[in-house]
């Protein structure tokens, strides 16, 4: 008898259970998956736009900021060696256009273009779909290949040549130094980044001419 009613209790809970219905179905978040392996080798091109921020050294070293402009075309190779660090190096151009702050000349340029290096060290973090979120810590050396003055000039010659205007172009000044080299940080998401760029080196060496200019450049970038 024991063994019958024994029989009837396990067919009942087997019954039981399997006509439960399924009531929750769900895949998990990926943003959630943390065992996702992101690790490798990868190449690629940024580009970017900033402008130079903060005072000069002098009276003859203010610049019209927004005004200015930066431009940066670089080549990176990235090797994320872990899901959570990694390292870049570059292959970096550069154009800096400084637009002078002086009541002389209708404009007053200080124009320079540059080929250098770059190396950062990258923490990402996040997980899932965003886990292309970093932080860059690194560095930048540049050569300075070509540099000039341009200075457009409306009033002091204009009279005596009979022109509208008159442009004086200086190329490759003794005064502009050959490199330039600093700390480089970014904030990034993908292919968008915030970056700030302090100058160690000085942009001139000792003139009459010029005071130096600030260091920082604020801008961002793009990655293609």
């Amino acid at each position: 008898m024991k063994k019958l009613l024994f029989s009837i209790l396990v067919l009942s809970i087997t019954t039981a259970i399997s006509a439960q219905e399924i009531l929750l179905n769900e895949t998990p978040d990926d943003s959630l998956n943390i065992s996702k392996n992101i690790k490798g080798t990868s190449f690629g091109t940024v580009f970017g736009i900033g402008v130079p921020l903060g005072d000069g050294a002098g009276p003859n070293g203010q610049v019209k900021k927004w005004n200015s402009s930066i431009f940066n075309f670089n080549i990176y190779y990235q090797n994320r060696f872990s899901n959570i660090v990694g390292y870049t190096a570059y292959l970096r151009y550069t154009n800096e256009n400084y637009r002078i702050d002086q009541n002389i000349y209708a404009t007053e340029k200080v124009i320079t273009n540059s080929f250098g290096v770059g190396l950062g060290l990258k923490l990402f973090a996040g997980t899932g779909k965003h886990y292309k979120k970093y932080l860059e810590l690194g560095g930048y050396a540049d050569f300075v290949t070509g540099s000039r003055v341009h200075r457009i000039d409306e009033s002091l010659f204009t009279g005596v040549l009979n022109a509208d205007k008159v442009e004086i172009i200086q190329h490759k000044p003794s005064i502009v130094n050959n490199f330039n080299y600093g700390p480089l940080c970014k904030i990034g998401f993908k292919n968008f980044a915030i970056y700030g760029r302090y100058r160690l080196s000085e942009l001139f060496s000792p003139n009459v001419f010029y005071d130096e200019f600030t260091p920082l450049v604020i801008g961002v970038n793009f990655g293609i």
